[in-house]
């Protein structure tokens, strides 16, 4: 039963955050976001520190089985998870900072009933009302916290697809997942509704998949190496695999053609997807039934022309958050590409760079907002702003060197594992390779310009007045995520022996 509490203390905390108001003291609103999101991935980080083994299984009808508990892969997304989402909902309190002084303003040049009526009495006129100005207010800051109640909500949704022993189980916190990622999407405006719909249709997939893992696999347990071979044909499996390898992918690289720039719910969505295929791959069909079929080479044709479609098109894209986008859904592919291998090394490679994924992506999403704030540019386009805001511009360079494979960043060794599994199965592997190298090459060709043109601006260039940096709830995450990138680069030994561990099965 102990299980069901870091599940359920996201939805408390949501549910709080929506039913309460605080109009005597609004300030807590904030502190109290912040803290109950600490306090809920203090929680999960225990349970996985503590390495807490017992394992809550509840059975309906007789046949369907629900059960939960921690292993080595749902240790890893569900730690991932914990130390993300403090940090989003973090950044996005400074958004309403700025808010919360005018709120400030507008109930200093309120008037009174009292002081209203003296007002009225001695000159006939009444000082203009504000309440239009506060309702604005009132209103933005409603809308933080919707995005914080939802992160909550996804937060809990993760967790028990991070904990989930079993297909029964991930489907049903997958259909959860779908509906809290339809209240954000669809509450967000039109834009995104196609862009859903790829969502939609790639999870109804996936739950089709673990639907049919349940039923013909008898409610079996996640293992390595799988558990359907030999329960139905094995061609009906392999194109079971490629829908559900189409279900994880198609959202992510769908994207970047309907949405203007990444989210931070849209990160935590590929992260999801990306254990998911994962778990697919390893843990219900097995490497043993998959390799050296047609379905190997598909999902590895798919991933190379993933990375090379979106490689150019970020090479080629001026908007810096339209290519932000682009080189996002590359960088998956990557991992894709790792789980393509299907070899205990690929997998290790693969966990690794959806690691690496997580933290550098999040960053290079922050970036733009931070110097938007300040500035209302967009990082490529303000020469010397790096000299203006290097605290800021400092970050995004970490992100930058990680997403480009330089030592000693995160990046450089999640590349590293990919060239290592390549390099031992040979044959169409060398393809990928070759598609990585290319990503490499166009994703430094695509981020130079806005390094060199923020730190190095022309000989026109005149020195503006000194900028100030980003808000603290901005740079202390920046700043922590910068710090991890480097740190998991310089550290690697104790993740990597544990992910190289998980991938031979023995955790």
């Amino acid at each position: 039963m102990l299980l069901l509490i870091p599940v359920l203390l996201p939805v408390i905390s949501g549910s709080i955050i929506l039913i309460k108001t605080w109009k005597k003291k609004p300030w807590r609103r904030p502190r109290f976001i912040l803290i109950s999101a600490i306090i809920n991935s203090a929680v999960v980080l225990g349970f996985l520190i503590a390495q807490y083994s017992e394992a809550l299984q509840v059975t309906i009808a007789g046949s369907v089985t629900f059960r939960l508990a921690t292993d080595g892969l749902g240790t890893v997304l569900a730690g991932c998870m914990a130390v993300l989402v403090p940090l989003v909902l973090c950044y996005s309190l400074d958004f309403g900072e700025d808010r919360r002084k005018a709120e400030k303003t507008v109930q200093k040049n309120t008037l009174s009933p009292s002081d209203e009526r003296k007002k009225r009495t001695h000159s006939g006129k009444v000082k203009a009302d504000p309440g239009e100005e506060k309702a604005d207010i009132r209103k933005t800051e409603g809308k933080r916290d919707v995005f914080s109640a939802r992160m909550n909500y996804l937060f809990a949704a993760v967790t028990g697809i991070a904990f989930s022993k079993n297909a029964a189980t991930m489907s049903f916190f997958l259909i959860i997942l779908l509906l809290v990622d339809a209240w954000i999407v669809l509450g967000n405006g039109k834009p995104e509704k196609r862009y859903w719909i790829f969502h939609a249709g790639g999870a109804v997939a996936v739950i089709l998949v673990l639907m049919t893992a349940v039923f013909c696999g008898r409610g079996a347990s996640f293992y390595f190496d799988g558990y359907l071979s030999g329960n139905i044909s094995n061609q009906v499996l392999l194109i079971l695999y490629i829908l559900g390898f189409c279900g994880c992918t198609v959202r992510k690289l769908a994207s970047p053609f309907f949405a203007e720039e990444e989210k931070p719910e849209n990160l935590f969505l590929d992260i999801i997807y990306a254990f998911l295929l994962i778990r697919l791959t390893f843990s219900v069909f097995g490497i043993s039934l998959l390799r050296g079929t047609w379905a190997q080479v598909v999902v590895m044709l798919l991933s190379v022309a993933g990375i090379m479609v979106h490689s150019v098109l970020a090479f080629r894209e001026k908007r810096f958050r339209k290519k932000m986008a682009h080189l996002s859904a590359a960088s998956f592919a990557l991992i894709l590409t790792g789980i393509a291998v299907m070899t205990s090394h690929g997998y290790t490679a693969a966990v690794w760079m959806t690691v690496a994924f997580a933290f550098t992506q999040l960053l290079l999403i922050f970036f733009p907002g931070a110097v938007k704030k300040k500035e209302n540019s967009e990082g490529e386009m303000s020469a010397g702003l790096g000299r203006r805001m290097p605290v800021t511009f400092g970050c995004y360079v970490a992100a930058c060197l990680s997403v480009c494979a330089v030592p000693p960043f995160a990046g450089f060794l999640s590349v590293w594992k990919l060239a290592k599994a390549f390099t031992r199965q040979g044959g169409l592997n060398y393809l990928s390779m070759a598609a990585v190298f290319a990503f490499l090459f166009l994703a430094a060709l695509s981020l130079y310009p806005s390094v060199a043109g923020a730190f190095f601006p022309k000989s026109d260039y005149a020195e503006k007045e000194k900028a100030e940096e980003a808000g603290p709830q901005m740079l202390v995450p920046m700043v922590v995520l910068a710090a991890a990138i480097l740190a998991t680069g310089l550290f690697s030994g104790v993740l990597g022996d544990y992910i190289y561990q998980i991938g031979l099965g023995l955790m």
